[in-house]
């Protein structure tokens, strides 16, 4: 290895090593929403940056050629993992599964399949050289399936990105840090291999001809130990407010300052017999049109916390709060209904109410009849005049 790649191969293998401590601190956590899969992805770093050191030191192309072969080990999986890794965090997966979840590692087990093969090689590198007749590190013409491997790479990236992005509109204070933390961890790397595609073609003067992409893996393992350790990215793992909505179980539905329906939850879904798609943005006399006391209470009041009888067989009894949503300039934007069945409880309460009522009846008749036993006791049935007992009782 020449002396002047030293210092390279240096920061590729810290690189290596600090994604792989950070990784194996990871397993040490407790189980959070995308904790293994961002496990697995800081151990194909480790992977990409070792292989790609690797490839620096050895000056035999065979030797250069197996490395980089290792190296694709990372190179291609490393952005399955973010993905995987970014809609667990979000927890927007209620779609994956072990099968969903491979489908995605189609294209890397085709590309490895390419670049492990002697014959099939040319279809994923066309060709590889040495930077240089001493060694350094390869420089590599792409054939027609490493477009498409890094087609789904980008494609893979950007929608974590966005996925995180989507999330951070909707999160506060230290979860949107935990979020940023996380776009710039990737987006950093990104940046780097789309110059290093791009540059030749766009910018020649600027190109390098090796990629770069392993060295700032440096920021990227600094950012996430900030995350990880610093904001604890798997100690506060946020909620989504529409998992939250799904699992109240009254009936809460939102209504613009139109009255307009923007959101409802299951409960209110089930209650009226209609899916998402037909109750969002249409008018609530339309979607609750067989309860005309529940429409009657939002569309004439801001906000009201009583109970309404909805008629039906049997009829119910609904708890409603209704809460108003204010815009920044103190604008009236909407209302929030929270309707809570409450029919069981007042059938309970009626039974309790009608218990209580028969037995102050009952003792009622208990100290009525007491009151004449006494009467009866101290006085004769003939003349209704006291007798012995009664004078008995007041001389003594």
């Amino acid at each position: 290895m020449v002396t002047q790649w030293t210092l390279f191969v240096i920061v590729l293998i810290l690189n290596a090593v600090l994604a792989a401590a950070i990784a194996i601190l990871l397993n040490r956590r407790h189980a959070a929403p995308g904790r293994d899969a961002l496990i697995w992805m800081l151990f194909g770093l480790a992977v990409w940056a070792f292989g790609y050191a690797m490839i620096t030191v050895f000056p035999a192309l065979e030797n250069k050629i197996f490395w980089l072969r290792f190296e694709n080990l990372g190179i291609l999986t490393v952005p399955v993992f973010w993905f995987l890794f970014t809609v667990q965090y979000a927890q927007v997966d209620k779609w994956l599964s072990r099968y969903t979840g491979s489908v995605f590692f189609v294209i890397p087990a085709i590309s490895l399949l390419f670049i492990f093969s002697e014959d099939w090689f040319p279809l994923y590198y066309a060709s590889v050289r040495p930077l240089v007749e001493s060694g350094g590190p390869l420089v590599i013409e792409r054939g027609p399936w490493y477009l498409v491997a890094a087609l789904q790479a980008y494609i893979l990236n950007l929608a974590g990105m966005g996925v995180l992005i989507w999330r951070f509109v909707y999160y506060r204070n230290i979860y949107r840090q935990q979020l940023a933390v996380l776009v710039g961890a990737v987006l950093i790397p990104v940046a780097v291999n789309l110059f290093y595609q791009l540059a030749p073609r766009i910018m020649p003067p600027l190109s390098v001809p090796i990629d770069l992409t392993p060295i700032s893996f440096t920021i990227t393992a600094m950012l996430l130990s900030a995350g990880v350790f610093g904001l604890r990215l798997f100690d506060l793992i946020p909620i989504a407010r529409h998992t939250i909505l799904e699992h109240i179980p009254a009936m809460v539905f939102v209504v613009d300052a139109h009255d307009r329906v923007l959101d409802a939850n299951s409960a209110v879904q089930n209650a009226v017999g209609k899916s998402l798609e037909e109750i969002i943005g249409k008018d609530p006399l339309e979607v609750f049109q067989k309860w005309p006391q529940l429409i009657n209470r939002f569309l004439t009041t801001d906000e009201t916390h009583e109970e309404i009888q909805i008629s039906g067989d049997p009829p119910r009894t609904l708890e409603i709060n209704i809460s108003p949503l204010y815009n920044q300039l103190k604008q009236l934007a909407g209302r929030v209904i929270v309707a809570h069945d409450v029919t069981e409880h007042k059938w309970l309460e009626n039974d309790l109410k009608y218990a209580n009522e028969a037995l102050i009846k009952q003792l009622e008749e208990i100290n009525k009849l007491r009151d004449e036993l006494q009467v009866q006791a101290i006085h004769d049935p003939l003349t209704n005049a006291f007798n012995r007992r009664y004078l008995t009782e007041f001389l003594l």
